[in-house]
């Protein structure tokens, strides 16, 4: 309730103040702002900052899972949570789900980025923010790199299955191992 909330508020956005300055970017210590602080006034600030650093480097479902919490709310406002979800951030939501839509691009999921962006422009067709070094409105921005990203090259696959079959759209396939040669070694295994 917005009472208990208050009060814990209070308590410790003080510490937890102190700690996304001492933490100045280091991943660790926003790491810490969230998980010791997370409803205090400063883990949304330390959220955005954690998204941006795995969205630099690559890591999308990192940057994706720092974002929603601050963005993402039930239909139903009655409807207990079932996920973690920040209580009430002052960060601009239009540029949360910006991000969130950018994400969906540059990790090649083309058809989540375009239900992510027809739910933007419907919500904030006219909000404008920086993309690309400048300062455009983002629903047409966002809907310009979408089209782009059909021409860009595929990526590689990274050798490791880094999640659930291998990759967001869990449709990964394992190209043929090819010929394995002949048995190197054997090692005869003890009864049971």
């Amino acid at each position: 309730p917005p009472e208990g909330l208050a009060l814990y508020r209070d308590r410790v956005d003080a510490a937890a103040e102190q700690l996304l300055a001492a933490a100045h970017g280091d991943e660790a210590g926003l790491r810490r702002v969230v998980d010791q602080y997370f409803a205090s006034r400063w883990a949304d600030d330390a959220l955005l900052a954690l998204g941006e650093i795995a969205l630099e480097r690559g890591d999308y479902g990192a940057a994706r899972g720092a974002w929603e919490p601050l963005v993402v709310r039930p239909t139903n406002p009655e409807a207990a949570l079932t996920w973690l979800a920040y209580p009430d951030t002052d960060l601009d939501r239009a540029s949360i789900l910006a991000r969130l839509v950018l994400v969906s691009i540059v990790e090649d999921s083309p058809e989540r980025a375009a239900m992510e962006l027809a739910r933007f422009r419907q919500e904030y067709p006219r909000a404008e923010g920086r993309l690309g070094g400048r300062t455009v409105v983002l629903a047409d921005a966002l809907a310009e790199l979408l089209a782009a990203s059909v021409d860009w090259l595929p990526r590689t696959s990274p050798s490791d299955w880094s999640t659930f079959a291998g990759s967001p759209t869990r449709s990964r396939v394992q190209p043929p191992l090819g010929e394995l040669g002949q048995v190197l070694w054997r090692r005869p295994l003890p009864p049971i």
